[in-house]
């Protein structure tokens, strides 16, 4: 033992057993403050462990397996896919009947709407007639459909 006996101290019984009773009572006190201090750290621990996972949860994204991941992308590639076929076909759908509203219009007015033109007699031309006859030059004109020009007592002129 580190500490020598002494044998002055104890001279009866009675106080060497009350030192023994004190230094036990000490050594319980001690082991009971170690008990609480580790109780309150693994309470302390324990806390940590919890709120981290509770985070963990509320972070976590959702697992999706790669089949499945590999699937959505392969539908959603069709579905573009898809799609731009359909736009494709829809824009030269969209284009013929353009050309086609275009080319009916230039028909209509090319057979039925004639120009008199002011100052240059008592006749009529189509579009491109008034065109070679005057040009882009400022000039004043009216249109009217083939049978009110006729009705008015306009003759069709010639194209030069």
């Amino acid at each position: 033992m580190s500490k020598d006996f002494d044998f002055e101290e104890y001279t009866d019984l009675s106080t060497y057993e009350k030192n023994k009773a004190k230094r036990k009572e000490k050594h319980r006190r001690k082991l009971k403050d170690r008990s609480l201090l580790i109780i309150v750290i693994v309470c302390i621990l324990l806390g940590i462990s919890v709120i981290f996972n509770i985070y963990l949860l509320a972070t976590r994204k959702p697992n999706v397996d790669n089949s499945i991941q590999e699937e959505l992308m392969m539908e959603k590639n069709r579905i573009d896919t898809e799609l731009k076929l359909w736009q494709s076909e829809h824009q030269a759908i969209l284009k013929e009947e353009t050309q086609e509203y275009v080319l009916n219009k230039i028909d209509f007015f090319d057979k039925r709407i004639v120009f008199i033109i002011d100052g240059l007699g008592n006749e009529y031309y189509s579009y491109d007639c008034m065109l070679r006859k005057v040009g882009y030059k400022p000039s004043t004109y009216w249109a009217y459909n083939v049978e009110n020009a006729i009705a008015k007592g306009y003759v069709e002129g010639k194209c030069e």
